[in-house]
């Protein structure tokens, strides 16, 4: 079964103000508000980052959309596929 590797990091203007689009109906763990393990269901629309956060979503889907206020939409794919 391959393993997909999904951390990136993205230069922007505002963190603030940017959205994370394509993770509505997801399962997470949020690390950063406890790191009980607890999963939590994605209810927004735009996943937005205020203060500390550390989630794992579970089945993400191979594309994602950032979008950055004045800067417009980046759509990012996943590429790097590990197979054993």
């Amino acid at each position: 079964m391959p393993l997909r590797m999904r951390a990136r990091y993205f230069a922007v203007p505002d963190v603030g103000s940017v959205q994370v689009r394509g993770l509505r109906g997801r399962t997470y763990a949020d690390n950063a508000a406890g790191g009980n393990g607890a999963r939590i269901v994605e209810e927004s629309d735009g996943v937005g980052v205020v203060g500390e956060v550390d989630r794992v979503y579970y089945g993400a889907p191979d594309e994602l959309t950032i979008v950055a206020p004045g800067r417009g939409e980046l759509e990012v794919r996943s590429a790097m596929v590990i197979s054993h």
